[in-house]
């Protein structure tokens, strides 16, 4: 008799937790974001879904996008592959499912750096925006050509009046009034998987491109410059996948790519490679960031392994990773560098 209660209280307990967690999804409980406060040592998957009733979880979820509000980074906002948007207030503590925009996958999300209630959101062809912290949303944009999609956004922290939307052809959008109206800046003739606008000079706008190599413009996008030739002697390294920009430096870039990860202070005119473990061209990174505050703290993913240096790259340390899925976005909390998120995704083989 004690042996029954005993296996009905653990099989109540087991329904609470986990058997209703309606984001589960076919392939395991390790998806959504995990979050280490200790430079990446230890990982604790963050994925409690606020609601009323039972317990639910976003443990299910594929990682597409997950970036923090300019001005909070206890704010975090993730897009996912199938199931739409989500936001946490508390530094992924809980999040909150966006239910007034539609379901399936986010390949872009912009917060306006001045105003945090105002977020863009790509899906589809569409561009959605919010002025009122997601609780409604406006379609602004609606992409013509079948089969083309907002692949990157990007706000103008100098005049957030000024968006930049690129597509899955290759054209560079731009917007002069929050999206009410829009005029093509340029064809860069591949995807657009990345737009940065650097804010210490937000004429200074970088463009990465699935094919075709990354750009600069000098001048709010009236010229463009191809980047290649600084490039060259890094086979691989045109074929990027993610940029994020130095802080702590007026014009410094640092790249994951084919051959591995690289770095410029002069806007893409010379680089230098990191020194990795792995040899170039030998493993793919799947996401990396630096702590904003000390760039000599490095930190990069592979499908398997987790690698932290602390002296820019002489000497690396490598842990497991916390989940079996790949690990495509990771982010350094700016006002608590000892903190780093990783967003995670199912890859389909």
């Amino acid at each position: 008799m004690k042996k029954v209660i005993l296996i009905l209280i653990l099989v109540f307990s087991f329904l609470l937790t986990g058997a209703s967690c309606v984001r589960i999804k076919v392939g395991g409980f390790d998806g959504g974001v995990f979050k280490s406060t200790d430079k990446g040592l230890s990982w604790e998957q963050k994925v409690a879904l606020m609601s009323i009733g039972q317990p639910k979880t976003i443990a299910g979820v594929n990682t597409t996008v997950l970036l923090f509000d300019p001005q909070d980074s206890n704010t975090l906002y993730l897009g996912t592959k199938e199931d739409g948007l989500f936001v946490s207030y508390d530094g992924a503590q809980s999040w909150q499912e966006i239910e007034k925009l539609p379901k399936g996958q986010i390949n872009a999300i912009a917060v306006d750096p001045r105003a945090k209630h105002i977020v863009y959101v790509g899906m589809g062809g569409k561009i959605f925006k919010s002025m009122d912290c997601c609780r409604n949303w406006q379609n602004i944009y609606l992409e013509a050509v079948p089969g083309v999609e907002i692949s990157s956004l990007a706000i103008d922290s100098a005049d957030n009046a000024k968006v930049l939307a690129g597509l899955s052809d290759g054209r560079l959008l731009r917007s002069t009034n929050g999206g009410i109206s829009w005029i093509k800046m340029y064809d860069f003739s591949a995807r657009i998987k990345q737009i940065l606008i650097n804010p210490k000079d937000t004429g200074i706008i970088y463009v990465l491109t699935a094919g075709n190599g990354i750009w600069r413009s000098a001048d709010g996008g009236a010229n463009w410059q191809s980047l290649d030739q600084g490039l060259q002697n890094y086979p691989g390294a045109r074929d990027a996948d993610r940029m994020i920009f130095d802080p702590t430096k007026p014009d410094s870039l640092l790249i994951s790519s084919s051959y591995g990860l690289l770095r410029t202070n002069d806007g893409g005119q010379t680089w230098v490679d990191y020194k990795l473990l792995i040899q170039p061209r030998r493993v793919k990174i799947t996401s990396f960031a630096i702590n904003p505050k000390n760039p000599q703290e490095i930190y990069y993913t592979t499908a398997t392994t987790f690698y932290r240096s602390s002296d820019e790259g002489k000497n690396w340390q490598t842990k497991s990773l916390p989940s079996k899925r790949m690990p495509v976005i990771m982010l350094v909390d700016p006002n608590n560098p000892n903190t780093i998120y990783l967003g995670v995704l199912k890859v389909e083989k």
